[in-house]
């Protein structure tokens, strides 16, 4: 049987996805914002769809990175799923945001979509809750991405923070990884949260997923869950 790094390699490698390069707006490296928003907006196609919605997604990006106050903006396909992606943005701060908000890049980008798409697109913004500096990548042949989404109560916040951080803070020094952030969301749903992990190979992301701290934490979060915990792994694209 094969093993699960040469599982999540060979689907890496079956569909259209870049090498992984830090978005040209993140240098490694780069300390963390305190007052940046971060946006996070599934999107989900029909599978005939797929080629069909790369031209949009391309042209939302390049537009949005031309924005004032737009620190960086990446598109990622779902490994397994290519029929899902994901684009996960900065802004320096709510201002920016905001403004971009106002602009007309998400209605293009929502209209080049609303023919072929199978769900409405997701959107969430979020601050930082545990943001750290990005790394440079490891010598991988096929970055990989993990986004995974977590709901727990409002009055387990605190709670939440003290299981999280020394976990967070672990998980940044084990190899391959480049960065490793949790992202809460604004008001009204700041009990939700979301975990934005890249590590330079399948086989760097299965080493931590199955450490012994990734294990000690998933057990002391299982109580605290209101749902399913969510991960969903992809590749960037170009």
């Amino acid at each position: 049987m094969k093993s699960i790094q040469r599982i999540l390699l060979t689907v890496l490698l079956s569909f259209s996805v870049a090498p992984g390069a830090q978005s040209q707006n993140s240098p490694p490296g780069h300390a963390p914002n305190e007052s940046a928003v971060y946006v996070v907006t599934y999107i989900e196609v029909t599978a005939m769809s797929v080629p069909r919605a790369i031209g949009p997604l391309l042209q939302y990006r390049e537009a949005v990175r031309a924005e004032f106050g737009n620190s960086s903006v990446d598109l990622y396909q779902e490994l397994g799923r290519p029929y899902r992606f994901a684009i996960y943005e900065q802004f320096q701060d709510r201002a920016t945001f905001e403004a971009h908000k106002l602009g007309t890049a998400t209605p293009r980008l929502l209209d080049g979509l609303r023919d072929i798409q199978s769900a409405p697109p997701d959107s969430r913004a979020f601050q930082g809750f545990a943001v750290g500096p990005v790394r440079p990548p490891g010598g991988g042949r096929a970055k990989i991405y993990s986004i995974s989404h977590i709901e727990i109560p409002a009055a387990r916040l605190a709670d939440f923070g003290a299981l999280a951080r020394p976990f967070v803070e672990t998980s940044r020094t084990d190899p391959g990884g480049m960065s490793f952030d949790i992202l809460q969301e604004l008001d009204p749903r700041q009990n939700q949260l979301t975990v934005f992990e890249s590590w330079s190979s399948p086989q760097d992301f299965e080493a931590h997923r199955i450490s012994a701290h990734v294990q000690q934490f998933r057990e002391g979060l299982a109580p605290m869950l209101i749902g399913l915990y969510e991960d969903r792994l992809y590749g960037i694209f170009d």
